[in-house]
């Protein structure tokens, strides 16, 4: 979609100025920026714009493909929107609006034969206002022009006294018992901007970064050949043989070198960062990689390693730069929230590597026989 308004667009005056607004002017800075691009592109692209206390902006891209999608995103976004301290959100997206004149249609709006296009943003602050606003589109041929706003009145008879949108500050422990909250540390992939910050005080950790860099950039640019040129339904076979071989990298590695402790916080960082990695898969379903796929990855990706260990990168530098590609991949063909639940039943569980390793090596043999 091309209405994003990510939070590194912003220069550090435009990040103040939100910080400081009210939930008012929050929302009619939002709402003057929605008109003006869709007047200049015809659409609206649905996102979070998130102030944190800390004064943290926070831009969520939305591009939910499906209405489980959509639904599956409410528990995750309200656990982020506590875990990172938000205290105010704005929400835009575009909908349909129900306008059928037979009082008895019950059906969502998009199933209304007499359905409307219209864009609207909703505006909550913690422990204070809520705020909607609706604008009508109209469509005449390639020509789309934007209503005036109008304010959705949630008292009314004829409209739904609410949605789940207005509900991400609820904190969600009236029916269970508040638990710890795991800790939210950093498992960024590192930067050159790091490497030069370590680099006086801490020379030897910069010079580890450094190298967990060049394999895990040398590691994606060889997936990205592999895959070059390819049409979609090759590409969909071939993904999948990479992501199945970078995966079973990682757990060969994770049994050599155990660290539940690093994956167990590296899958709550999945969850607590929607703004940086998609909550869901932005390719198809998964596609049963041919034999061929599979040893064609396997050769290129385990000759790559080997070399990389010839060039004196650590092992353990190694199965970090591993781990960062499989994140990116993962991402890509699990979402952000599969992913998390994959890496946390998986593999930061000690038992369960013990079980895929064997099977793993089970395979093996019977091939060999």
């Amino acid at each position: 979609m091309s209405f994003k308004i990510k939070a590194k667009k912003y220069k550090a005056v435009a990040k103040h100025k939100l910080k400081n607004m009210t939930l008012e002017e929050h929302l009619k800075d939002v709402l003057g920026r929605v008109r003006a691009e869709f007047e200049k592109t015809g659409e609206v692209g649905a996102a979070f714009e998130c102030v944190a206390e800390n004064g943290e902006l926070i831009t969520i891209p939305i591009a939910w493909k499906s209405s489980e999608e959509k639904y599956a995103s409410f528990g995750p976004l309200k656990d982020t929107f506590r875990r990172r301290g938000v205290r105010r959100y704005v929400f835009m997206n575009e909908v349909w609006q129900s306008k059928s004149k037979n009082k008895d249609f019950k059906g969502p709006p998009r199933d209304d034969p007499n359905r409307t296009e219209a864009v609207m943003v909703s505006g909550v602050e913690r422990n204070g206002p809520r705020k909607e606003f609706v604008a009508d589109i109209k469509r005449q041929g390639t020509k789309a022009t934007l209503g005036p706003w109008e304010t959705i009145d949630r008292s009314d008879p004829e409209s739904s006294s609410s949605w789940w949108g207005l509900e991400l500050m609820e904190e969600g422990y009236s029916d269970r018992p508040k638990v710890a909250e795991p800790t939210m540390g950093p498992q960024e992939i590192a930067t050159q901007a790091d490497i030069e910050d370590l680099l006086d005080e801490h020379p030897n950790a910069a010079k580890d970064m450094q190298s967990v860099m060049e394999v895990s950039e040398g590691l994606w640019d060889l997936l990205c050949q592999l895959h070059q040129g390819k049409n979609d339904d090759v590409l969909g076979d071939q993904f999948w043989a990479g992501f199945e071989k970078i995966t079973a990298i990682v757990i060969e590695g994770l049994y050599q070198f155990p660290n539940a402790p690093k994956m167990k916080s590296l899958a709550q960082f999945l969850r607590d960062h929607p703004d940086r990695h998609p909550m869901f898969a932005s390719v198809p379903s998964f596609v049963h990689p041919s034999e061929q796929q599979r040893d064609r990855y396997g050769l290129a990706l385990g000759g790559f390693l080997n070399e990389m260990g010839k060039q004196g990168h650590s092992e353990l530098a190694v199965l970090d730069a591993v781990i960062n590609v499989f994140i990116r991949v993962g991402i890509i063909g699990m979402g952000a929230l599969r992913l998390a639940d994959f890496i946390d039943d998986k593999l930061a569980d000690p038992k369960q590597l013990s079980e895929i390793i064997r099977q793993m090596h089970g395979e093996t043999e019977n091939k060999a026989a």
